[in-house]
This record gives structure tokens, sequence and C-alpha cells, in this order.
């Protein structure tokens, strides 16, 4: 899988309608011919440095909804090389799909019905075996550029 990539272009960090619909026409192609309609937007908590948006569509324009993540704290972030790391992390099945990178941000996949664990889910025997499971796959991982 490779990204595709709208170097050119740079989103505003409000998430409205209006700013997404040019990114994500640019970035996903449309399943139907019709112009992107996007139904809903809503922020979505939890990130640090970025402003994270859901993007949910109408009926008429046939896709699962899609986190659009607009970067922030520059200059303090290496984007190039996290954006190369998450690629190849979702390349390797250990993140969720890179839909498309713009300049101030990406696309991604959202993972409907995923929700925090709180310190019950983790002590639970299955749940902690297969959260060690896949931090041994990440430790395992080699990141572009060997580091």
């Amino acid at each position: 899988m490779s990204s595709t990539s709208v170097p050119k272009t740079t989103l505003s960090a409000d998430g409205s309608p209006t700013s997404l619909i040019p990114i994500l026409s640019s970035l996903l192609p449309s399943p139907t011919n019709t112009p992107w309609e996007i139904s809903e937007t809503s922020r979505v908590t939890g990130g640090q440095t970025n402003k994270l948006y859901k993007a949910t569509f109408s009926p008429s324009t046939p896709h699962p909804p899609v986190l659009v993540r607009v970067f922030g704290a520059e200059g303090l972030i290496d984007r190039d090389r996290e954006t190369a790391t998450f690629i190849a992390l979702s390349q390797a099945g250990l993140g969720p799909r890179c839909l498309g990178v713009f300049a101030n941000g990406r696309v991604e996949e959202f993972l409907q019905d995923y929700r925090t664990l709180n310190i019950r889910d983790i002590a639970e025997a299955h749940t902690a075996t297969s959260i060690a499971r896949q931090m041994a796959k990440i430790h395992k991982f080699q990141p572009p550029g060997g580091e």
C-alpha cells in the first residue's frame, strides 16, 4: 500500500466540512464518481499535539468514516519521519491504514467501535496477553531508516 500525497494542500484547524472536502476529494477516490458529501464532522479527543476530526459521509457518499489529523506543535516533531513510520506501521498491520497525506496532516482509517482500555480491562488475562503479543510485534518492528 502506498499513501497518496497532496503536498501543497493545507487544512485549516477548524475541521469544518468545507475545509475537509477538498482534502478528501483529492486523497480518496469517490466510489460513485459523485462529489463528496460530509454529513458530520466531530472533534475526537486524545490528540496531544494534533487536532483530530472524525468525518462521517452522507449516504450519497458510501465510504466509512475517516480520521483527519491536523498536525500541531510544528517544529518540535519531525513530521516527515513520523508519517513515514506511521505508514510503515500501517503497512505492517500494526496500526490503522493511512489513506493519504496532506501538507499539515493526514487522513487515516477511523477505528470504529474501539475504546480506551481501563485498568480492569488491562488486568484481564486475555487482554493482557493480547497486549503483550502486539507489543512484541511492535518491538520487533524496524522503522524506516533502521533506528
